[in-house]
């Protein structure tokens, strides 16, 4: 599993973003809107061990790239940490899926539908 941290960089769009990360996340408003003026991570997660909350982490990513919005993002795993681009961890998100489904397909040639 990978644990993510979000910053979202304030701009124009921080009301829609507050409304974004608060469908994710739960937070109170206030709390959101003190994170993007702080510049301290909005979103804190686990991908992969959820498929409905990494579905959500990737929808909130795209919104805010077609909302021309920046974000600063802080993998860790296995004790290391490192920044990335949107980029890569969209197309993160896409290959474990393409290997979650390979793997049920496996699966089912292997055992059948039990």
């Amino acid at each position: 599993m990978v644990s993510v941290s979000i910053i979202v960089k304030k701009d124009n769009n921080i009301s829609k973003y507050i409304v974004m990360i608060r469908k994710i996340s739960g937070m109170p408003i206030i709390d959101i809107k003190r994170s993007i003026e702080n510049a301290s991570p909005a979103i804190k997660c686990t991908l992969f061990s959820n498929d409905d909350y990494t579905e959500k982490v990737e929808n909130f990513l795209i919104e805010v790239v077609k909302l021309g919005g920046n974000l600063i993002i802080l993998k860790e795993e296995s004790n290391q940490k490192e920044y990335i681009s949107v980029t890569y961890l969209l197309y993160s998100i896409n290959r474990y899926r393409e290997i979650s489904k390979h793997i049920q397909e496996l699966d089912f040639l292997t055992y059948g539908e039990d």
